[in-house]
């Protein structure tokens, strides 16, 4: 019985090894697509590197506000304040308003989170994050995209994780849709 088990076992991980190979049918498809555009695609400019932070709540928030970096920390003449953007990602958006001006009265920027997921006719939320009027919006789907676009056209758009920004081809498009930058 032993025997016939180490047998079974072998045989199971033989099987198993050889459905987990997955065939490359076009390995070379993302270098036709590029020679099949009719234009070159466009560099994504490179800004300077800076820090940013993401906060979940208020509290969180005021912590980073509140801190105080070591001198080291930054480059001569360099403060926290010209570093980059708070996002602020709250579970409730009443709570967006209040982020705003605490940030403003600390001299500070903040970007706001809008939901990964947006049924139609929610796009209410998406608007009232606009009104805001924050100094970004980090977008993670394309609908809020497109919709920001259209009803916010200054504000500066971040593109998050979310978007699956995965080569230089997907990273243009979005950038060519409305997006400063992209993650």
């Amino acid at each position: 019985l032993n025997d016939l088990r180490r047998r079974a076992v072998t045989a199971l991980n033989a099987k198993r090894a050889t459905a987990a190979r997955h065939l490359v049918e076009q390995p070379d498809a993302l270098d036709r697509l590029r020679a099949s555009l009719q234009r070159p695609v466009p560099a994504l400019p490179m800004g300077s590197p800076d820090m940013s932070v993401l906060v979940r709540d208020l509290h969180q928030l005021q912590a980073v506000l509140a801190w105080t970096p070591p001198d080291a920390a930054f480059p001569p003449g360099q403060s926290p304040a010209a570093t980059g953007l708070i996002y602020c990602d709250f579970q409730y958006y009443g709570d967006y308003l209040r982020a705003l001006e605490l940030a403003r009265a600390a001299g500070r920027s903040v970007a706001l989170a809008t939901p990964q997921v947006v049924m139609p006719g929610e796009m209410g939320s998406v608007a009232q994050i606009a009104a805001l009027h924050p100094a970004a919006a980090l977008v993670r789907s394309l609908g809020v995209l497109r919709h920001l676009r259209r009803c916010a056209p200054q504000l500066a758009l971040i593109g998050d994780y979310t978007l699956n920004v995965v080569n230089d081809l997907s990273a243009a498009g979005l950038a060519e849709a409305g997006l400063a930058r992209v993650t």
